[in-house]
């Protein structure tokens, strides 16, 4: 199965992986090339998709096998961030705080998906104990003007995940 018959198959906010489909996505180079389709189908609703993906990210990235793909889990968040769903942001915030890499490199625009405003909204009213972190780290960058521009942020990170 290629990446965007895998799309196709897998499409949706609701994803049941099949064992089959499971190995695929264990395959960092598979899940380079579901993100590189997904990038290039902003209107498909991939959400679940990139939801499974992250967590795979996540798990190579902490077992130290992301050297070659390591830009599959920003990528992904990239992608998540285009969904701007808000239960993405905890998720997020975890994959940004893996590590001091992640916590340096992972940009925080990625969890404002759904919006600055909004995302603020939803970690004061979260009962998730990361919820706390992670809104007081967005209230810190907003005043250091991390979201001042998230359209000229969005266009670069959309370009620099384009071929």
């Amino acid at each position: 199965m290629n990446e965007r018959d895998f799309i196709t198959r897998y499409i949706g906010s609701a994803v049941e992986l099949s064992s089959e489909a499971s190995r695929l996505l264990d395959a960092p180079s598979f899940r380079q090339g579901v993100l590189r389709e997904i990038h290039r189908s902003p209107s498909i609703d991939a959400s679940g998709l990139l939801r499974a993906i992250l967590d795979r990210e996540a798990n190579c990235w902490l077992s130290g096998k992301s050297e070659e793909y390591f830009e599959n889990l920003h990528w992904c968040a990239f992608l998540l961030w285009r969904v701007g769903d808000l239960r993405d942001v905890i998720p997020l915030w975890r994959a940004k705080n893996m590590d001091f890499d992640t916590a340096c490199g992972f940009d925080i625009q990625f969890l404002t998906g759904a919006g600055l405003n909004q995302t603020i909204e939803y970690l004061e009213s979260s009962t998730d104990p990361e919820a706390r972190p992670a809104l007081e780290y967005i209230i810190k960058c907003r005043a250091a003007g991390d979201f001042d521009d998230l359209q000229a942020w969005a266009i670069w990170r959309a370009d620099y995940f384009g071929e």
